[in-house]
This record gives C-alpha cells, structure tokens and sequence, in this order.
C-alpha cells in the first residue's frame, strides 16, 4: 500500500518529525513509537533533541519502505518541518464526536469551522481521519512559533465552544462531550502529532486518513 500511494504521501512526510503505529504480528496488537529504535536505519533520520531522547523522520521512499518493514501501520506528524522545527507549518483541528453524533453533523462542523478561520484570512482544507471525526488543517507560512500557534488553537477552540455550546465542546472530558463534538486543538503543541494524509489506520478494515 505504501509503495503505491508514496508520490502522495512523500510530500506530506518530507523532512517532517513524525511518529509511528506499528503492529509487527496482527493489526490487533499495536504500540505507539516516538524514537528510533537500534536496527531501524536504513531511510531513518535521527533528531536530536536536547535533554530528550531523539526524535526521527522518514528520507523520502527508503524511509517510507523500512517502516513499512517494521510493521508500521500509522504515521503521524509533527506540526513543523526539520529546517524550522520551532516554526509550525500546519496547525490542525481534530473534530472528535461522541458516539451520538452522526458523520453528516460532523462534516458540517467542519464546513462551518473553514468559514469561521477564512473570516480571518486562514484557509484550510478537511481530511477525514480514518476513523470517524474529520481534521481541519491550516497551511501556516512558518513566521510564528508554537507558542503562538498553541495559544491561537486554544483560544479558537474556547470560542466555538462558548459560542455554540450545544455543537461544541473544547474540553477533553468524555462527560463533557456528549453529544457534542470534542474540537481537540491539543495536537499544536511542539512534539504533538496528528495522522498524516494518505496514512493507514490500526483498525478493522485498514481504514485511510
């Protein structure tokens, strides 16, 4: 599968920190990897990171082959890119339903939130994520930092809380979320990922973000 869609992943993972799903034995039995493990070389680009252990990303299509090798399933992303990796080039909305809100309704949570951020001159784009909420993501020109990406993300969350409280809620809290949709902004914290496009998913059926 990787082999096929590479020319439209690559893009996305390109010099970009990431994480990974993997599931060595059966789709049943995962574990979530954020370093780069002894033997895992080949394409595999170590980030050093001071007081932490390192970070990695893929060299284009070797990489993309040896976590394949290794049993990886998912792929997430960080916000930024290896040559500006305090500067986020995306910012991403993960719109996380409760189990009582239909697909139509989420779809237009987003549709609604694209018009909310283009009101302030931010485009963005929709990704359904493999599961059922879909991603808002916004294309950012790299001049902030995570700081300031996090503080925005937080804040806009607030609001489309407050302001339609019976659609929205920007609190994690399962409670809280009932019928509601959960607009999860905690993904634009430095380190934080989220699945990147084209990327499969660890569940029945091998769902695609």
């Amino acid at each position: 599968y990787y082999d096929s869609v590479a020319d439209r992943i690559l893009r996305h993972l390109k010099d970009r920190p990431l994480s990974i799903v993997r599931a060595p034995d059966n789709i049943g039995e995962t574990f979530f990897q954020r370093h780069p493990l002894k033997g895992m070389s080949r394409g595999i680009v170590e980030i050093p990171q001071p007081g932490d252990d390192s970070y990695m990303a893929l060299d284009g299509a070797l990489g993309l082959r040896t976590a394949a090798q290794f049993g990886a399933i998912e792929l997430h992303g960080w916000m930024s890119r290896l040559d500006r990796i305090d500067n986020p080039d995306r910012m991403v909305f993960d719109l996380d339903p409760d189990e009582a809100v239909s697909f139509a309704e989420v779809k237009k949570a987003a549709r609604d939130i694209a018009q909310h951020l283009d009101a302030i001159g931010l485009k963005s784009w929709p990704m359904i994520s493999g599961g059922k909420g879909v991603h808002v993501v916004v294309p950012l020109d790299r001049s902030l930092a995570f700081d300031d990406t996090e503080i925005f993300a937080d804040g806009f969350a607030r609001g489309l809380a407050e302001q339609a409280p019976q659609h929205f809620v920007a609190n994690m809290s399962k409670a809280k979320r009932r019928g509601k949709i959960f607009v999860d902004w905690l993904r634009n914290k430095k380190t934080a990922t989220a699945i990147l496009p084209w990327s499969l998913r660890a569940r029945k059926g091998a769902t695609v973000a």
